[in-house]
């Protein structure tokens, strides 16, 4: 499989959703990311050929995670580490908020060595900040209504990025043009806003990046993708694991699937940088319920070898 870093650059503020309009995050899903790449795909009639792909394992796409300048992040992976300053209960606590850190000191972090109050420091001053955004319904009958949305606004040489492995090169040009389309429209909530536009641009991914990503085996592997076993895969996947789950729910953003807005079914999902032996595929999930048509969660594994 060739893998690609696509470099997505902010224009505006993004409001990602975490429950509601005054909770956000700063990062992507890589649910929500393929769901947006399918809209796109819907309105240039290839939504079928993406999905088969996918199916097949021709495609794969991590979260949508952070970078600063020419920095790339990953999510903490879950394994046990021993911490060089036994007994400090500081270096402690700072580990346990730490979420992301830099791919390129992926080895001292597993050898307990990096600096992580330093990282930590680096990445919260850097990255970007959150605002509550108060705005107004108009309506024209009556007063107007107060409401506020989260936002996250990167810093500057900031934003996310997605890894994407794909075993085809006409899915590798499919893809791009989705997310030069896709950077038109924005990613997120408040798209109507102008919130969520970004520009996509490939990214280097340096040799040693890739060696864990292709090839070599592992003692264990860490997911850069929030994903789920499939059933005939599960008891061998979760077999000394290390993992979160995540509720994926939400709406269907369809006209066509029925008269009115629908949820999605409910999905319990491992986050990214939960840890394995045993390697997965992972599954696309039909979510719709009772709907026009089938409606896809996307929870196939990307997976690092880290140890």
């Amino acid at each position: 499989m060739n893998y690609n870093i696509y470099k997505l650059t902010f224009q505006s503020a993004v409001h990602f959703g975490d429950g509601g309009l005054t909770k956000g995050r700063s990062t992507l899903y890589a649910d929500t990311i393929f769901s947006a790449l399918c809209q796109e795909a819907l309105k240039i009639g290839c939504l079928e050929t993406l999905i088969e792909k996918t199916r097949k394992n021709c495609l794969r796409i991590s979260d949508g995670l952070p970078y600063i300048g020419d920095t790339y992040y990953i999510p903490k992976p879950l394994v046990s580490l021993t911490i060089e300053k036994n007994g400090d209960s500081k270096e402690k606590k700072e580990l346990k908020k730490l979420e992301y850190i830099p791919e390129d000191q992926l080895d001292l972090y597993l050898k307990g060595e990096m600096d992580i109050r330093k990282e930590r420091k680096k990445f919260s001053e850097q990255f970007g900040k959150p605002f509550l955004v108060e705005k107004a319904a108009v309506h024209e009958t009556k007063d107007s209504e107060p409401y506020a949305v989260s936002t996250f606004t990167f810093g500057k040489n900031s934003g996310l990025y997605v890894i994407v492995g794909t075993e085809e090169e006409d899915v590798e040009f499919l893809i791009s043009g989705l997310f030069d389309s896709l950077g038109y429209e924005g990613i997120g909530g408040k798209r109507s806003a102008g919130y969520g536009k970004f520009t996509a641009k490939v990214g280097k991914m340096e040799s040693r990046w890739k060696e864990r990503l292709v090839t070599g085996e592992y003692e264990r592997y860490c997911s850069l993708s929030t994903c789920i076993p499939r059933e005939d895969e599960m008891e061998k996947s979760l077999e000394n694991s290390r993992y979160r789950l995540v509720k994926r729910s939400g709406f269907v953003d369809s006209d066509h699937y029925a008269q009115s807005f629908r949820k999605k079914k409910d999905s319990y999902l491992l986050m990214a940088g939960s840890s394995f032996e045993n390697k997965f595929d992972g599954e696309l999930l039909d979510v719709s319920i009772d709907g026009k048509h089938p409606v896809y969660r996307y929870a196939k594994s990307l997976l690092m070898g880290v140890k």
